[in-house]
């Protein structure tokens, strides 16, 4: 993989707020926050670690600090959190930015929807706010690249398809957001490069969601799965083999796979046992 963008003529790494020295203490500490120290001026100086070059701080500081405050010790006052949400959401729609501000803004973020569904904090407008800007991210996100040597795990497909796996969980999920859901994954699949860092789970992990849904509805991915029969036929009856659809169609292979595998340890329900069906008749049509 190539650096990223906006750091091809030159290294972008700078020193933190804080230090680095402070960040690799309070990861040392658990996360205890430090004598004298205000929760909210630290949690706002962490979240400029999301865009971090360095791995540690991005992953084990600006990543672990909001799992253990947000997720785990549910520390976080209801307004400070509403902020960090709101600076997250700004960062995710940021397309003229570099990519790991938007894929660790999506994870960070994945944490506050998994601590949504517990403890509800987002009004149904600010849910709503945070679907749309996920599944614009899924769909707009042009940089793809899973993993570097140097910055580690990039990864804005995954990290965005952990935050829409939260959302799709929440009862204050619509069904036209459902669809909106599940056309975003479509589109996901079906441009850009072969997956070949996992991103297939994620995605499907997002699927399973929908589908365990008491108020699932599914006819967009019904309609959808019926189409890929064709398509794999039309791949195959050209004279010189379209190797972008080939990829495309690989990744949905991949992608149904995983799908057919969670479903079938899953919890069997009618709606469940359908799907299945329906994605096992795909997969034999993409052979």
């Amino acid at each position: 993989m190539v650096v990223l963008t906006g750091c091809a003529h030159g290294s972008r790494v700078t020193e933190p707020p804080r230090g680095r020295a402070f960040w690799l203490s309070l990861r040392d500490a658990k996360f205890a926050l430090p004598a004298g120290e205000s929760q909210e001026a630290v949690l706002r100086d962490a979240e400029t670690l999301v865009d971090s070059e360095d791995p540690v701080l991005r992953d084990e500081v600006g990543y672990g600090l909001v799992v253990a405050w947000v997720y785990q010790q549910k520390s976080v006052p209801a307004p400070a959190l509403l902020e960090l949400t709101s600076r997250l959401q700004e960062r995710l729609k940021n397309l003229a930015s570099p990519v790991l501000g938007r894929s660790f803004s999506a994870l960070s973020l994945s944490i506050i929807a998994a601590a949504e569904l517990k403890q509800p904090v987002l009004s149904q407008s600010q849910f709503d706010a945070l679907v749309e800007a996920a599944t614009d991210e899924l769909v707009l996100e042009p940089d793809l690249r899973g993993h570097d040597a140097k910055l580690g795990w990039i990864h804005a497909t995954a990290h965005t398809a952990d935050l829409l796996k939260f959302l799709a969980r929440d009862d204050r999920l619509t069904g036209g957001q459902q669809d909106r859901i599940i056309n975003a994954i479509v589109h996901r699949l079906s441009h850009g490069t072969s997956f070949v860092w996992g991103e297939e789970e994620r995605l499907a992990a997002v699927l399973r969601s929908l589908i365990m849904r008491k108020d699932a509805r599914v006819p967009v991915m019904t309609a959808w799965l019926g189409t890929l029969g064709p398509a794999w036929k039309r791949l195959w009856s050209t004279p010189v083999l379209n190797r972008d659809e080939y990829a495309h169609l690989s990744n949905v292979k991949l992608t149904l796979r995983s799908l057919y595998v969670s479903l079938s340890a899953s919890e069997q329900t009618p709606m469940v046992d359908a799907t299945r069906a329906d994605v096992l008749e795909a997969l034999s049509a993409l052979q």
